[in-house]
């Protein structure tokens, strides 16, 4: 597997949003089309808010 591991929380603030940029960066560059790389991103919070939440 050749991929970055560097795990980190991230809540909310400056943060988040380079996270979001980080993201949105990624999923533009590459040849996956943007639904799939969103609908990735919108399961990884969903399953961030089960975990720590418990929404």
């Amino acid at each position: 597997m050749r991929c970055n591991m560097d795990i980190k929380y991230i809540g909310s603030g400056q943060a988040a949003k380079a996270l979001v940029y980080y993201v949105t960066d990624c999923i533009t560059e590459s040849s996956l089309p943007v639904h799939v790389g969103l609908d990735a991103l919108k399961y990884a919070i969903k399953q961030n808010n089960l975990k720590y939440m418990g929404v």
